[in-house]
């Protein structure tokens, strides 16, 4: 996940996924300037502090299904 972030060129990460995937959720967990969640644990503070969202398209899907 770094290795593809540094390609991205992006510093500080909120990737959001939808479930939970243990392995996404273990490689962010070493990398301190990105955190992962589930579409049901985002909340506003984490989206503002965080300077790039990456969303699955799952997530979106998700999301778009609880909040449209």
């Amino acid at each position: 996940m770094h290795l593809t972030l540094t390609k991205l060129k992006v510093d500080k990460a909120l990737v959001v996924i939808e479930g939970e995937n243990k392995n996404v959720v273990l490689s962010g967990r070493n990398i301190p300037t990105v955190k992962v969640s589930a579409t049901n644990e985002i909340n506003t503070y984490d989206v503002l502090k965080y300077e790039t969202l990456v969303v699955t398209k799952a997530a979106v899907e998700k999301l778009e299904e609880v909040y449209a």
